[in-house]
């Protein structure tokens, strides 16, 4: 089962809703899955990681 597949039905997302977020994701450089040619194991990038961090409250930046 993909990981989409798997979080729409534990979660209750729809499927459509978790694709369209994760293109977004993928075109904003925070999440890599690779494409229909060449599928990866879904990762965060180093990216995605930071702004995680962000978001999560628990970054701190060098000045």
């Amino acid at each position: 089962m993909s990981a989409l597949r798997n979080i729409s039905r534990k979660q209750r997302i729809s499927i459509s809703t978790l694709k369209d977020a994760s293109r977004k994701l993928k075109q904003l450089g925070l999440v890599d899955y690779g494409n229909t040619k060449e599928w990866k194991i879904p990762r965060v990038t180093d990216a995605g990681k930071i702004v995680l961090k962000i978001v999560e409250g628990d970054f701190h930046g060098t000045s």
